[in-house]
């Protein structure tokens, strides 16, 4: 109960200095306009009726607090998410020990939690593109994936453990399906990058609490009490019903009048779209390495340097928050930064040149330093690079579709990057490893190899897909359509506008 206290101590006291710098930070970033060109649009903008800034009015998504507030709570809650995701690998040993289990199996309990994550998802998008509550979807998300991990302390068995784990798969597809979604309609096009950077920030937080939290209560407690304490954080996800969300598309710069397409019409249309193929391609390749690398992380200290695992689980934690956050942040200034040199498609070339950065310090931390602090300066920098694809690509991903198409862009992206990702490769590692004697290196080098992969599918997306415009006006006034495969043709001028890029699918 006091351990119980203090993690939820620390994840309020997180909330609170989240909320407290995130609106400083918001405004410097991309926010909001300068204070004079929006009383000096002001009159012109409400006869058109748009707001200063670009987009149409609302109500719902433009009130000076909404954006702000939504965000933070959406931010949080996709800390507890990821939280309780890496739980697991954190207590592996002691699950292992405890239920005797072998590598296969461990790996396993976490490919079964990505293939239900994975097959729902595509369900809860196509339901909220329909017009299902997107807030209902939210919370029942969330109180099944926090009731599951309390559930998972009474397993006793490898059988009995995959059926809560699988139930948390289910209810973060509902939350990860619906959350960005909604996040792209509480900012406008050229916002939404560093939005979804802030929202991916989230992760390395969520991750190394999942992994300090779970390594430090399962020494001290048991793993079976530390599911028990760790589920019940997910109380704080019912910060969401007083949440104010915005209708879909309401910060879009023009509105989207296209009827939602069906099922199977929607999956043509992301299929065609060249810019999501190539985003979602990566992407692929990028959780395969990483659910690999991230899975067996605490087990390499543990097997190899002698690292006690609630050290281990502090610094998997320490690595992911300091890289990670880093990452993301570093990852958002040089997408910026290649868009004001006038890179061609700077989302794309920062996530390749960050890949391609990224590999020979992976390679050097697994195979080739002797020290242990050696390898973690090694993985600090290689997790730090590699991060910094996560806001670039996301954005590409949402930014690439029209409003109605969003939900289910995001969930099929999930879909494709666990089918072919992270739900395959714990399992072959901890088969790889039970094939070579327990040799984790060995199979620990798949996760450099799709980094290779990943580095080379967005290096052609440079030059296969075309150059980006500014959001959804631009693509609507020159008659450009990604659902019925029209090419907009766009003045030089206005090829490159404002802090976030949408790229236009070409269609072939």
């Amino acid at each position: 109960f006091v351990w119980f206290c203090v993690c939820l101590l620390l994840l309020l006291w997180w909330w609170c200095v989240w909320l407290m710098v995130v609106r400083r930070f918001l405004r410097w970033v991309c926010l909001e306009e300068p204070r004079a060109a929006a009383q000096g649009d002001a009159a012109a903008a409400a006869e058109a009726g748009t707001l200063a800034c670009g987009t149409r009015r609302c109500n719902h998504a433009c009130t000076r607090c909404g954006p702000y507030l939504g965000l933070c709570v959406l931010t949080l809650v996709n800390l507890i998410n990821y939280m309780n995701r890496y739980v697991p690998s954190a207590t592996k040993e002691l699950i292992k020990s405890d239920l005797a289990l072998d590598d296969w199996q461990t790996g396993f309990v976490v490919t079964v939690f990505v293939i239900v994550y994975m097959l729902a998802a595509p369900a809860f998008g196509y339901l909220a593109d329909k017009g299902f509550s997107r807030k209902l979807i939210l919370v029942f998300g969330v109180l099944v994936w926090s009731a599951s991990t309390s559930l998972t302390s009474v397993c006793n068995n490898f059988y009995t453990l995959l059926i809560p784990r699988a139930f948390v798969g289910f209810g973060e597809a509902a939350y990860g399906a619906v959350s960005a979604p909604i996040i792209c309609d509480y900012f406008p096009p050229r916002l939404r990058s560093r939005a979804l950077t802030f929202f991916v920030s989230a992760i390395p937080f969520g991750s190394a609490f999942g992994y300090i939290i779970g390594g430090t209560l399962g020494q001290l407690i048991g793993w079976r009490k530390t599911f028990l304490v760790t589920g019940a954080t997910g109380v704080l996800g019912l910060l969401i019903i007083p949440l104010k969300l915005p209708p879909k598309g309401a910060t879009d710069e023009t509105v989207c009048t296209s009827p939602t397409p069906s099922f199977v019409q929607g999956i043509k249309i992301l299929a065609t779209n060249r810019a999501y193929v190539f985003a979602v391609g990566g992407y692929v390749a990028v959780t395969f390495g990483l659910g690999a690398i991230s899975d067996w992380l605490p087990t390499f200290f543990y097997r190899y340097y002698h690292t006690s695992l609630a050290v281990a689980g502090f610094l998997v934690g320490a690595l992911l928050v300091v890289g990670g956050l880093l990452g993301a942040i570093a990852g958002g200034a040089a997408g910026d930064v290649y868009r004001r040199l006038n890179v061609r498609q700077p989302y794309f070339s920062v996530s390749a040149a960050s890949m391609a950065l990224g590999l020979p310090f992976l390679l050097g931390a697994l195979w080739f330093a002797e020290r242990k602090i050696c390898v973690e300066l090694l993985l600090l920098v290689a997790i730090v690079l590699v991060w910094m694809y996560n806001g670039p690509i996301n954005a590409i991903i949402v930014n690439s579709v029209e409003a109605n198409m969003r939900a289910r862009a995001t969930s099929m992206s999930i879909l494709l990057i666990h089918s072919f990702g992270d739900a395959i490769s714990p399992s072959i590692v901890g088969a790889i490893s039970d094939a070579t004697g327990g040799e984790l290196r060995w199979a620990l080098l798949l996760s450099p190899a799709a980094m290779v992969v990943a580095a080379l599918v967005w290096t052609i997306a440079v030059c296969a897909v075309r150059q980006p415009v500014s959001g959804d006006t631009a693509r609507k006034r020159e008659g450009g359509d990604p659902a019925n495969g029209s090419s907009p043709v766009v003045p030089e001028e206005e090829a490159v506008v404002g802090e976030a890029i949408a790229l236009v699918p070409a269609q072939t």
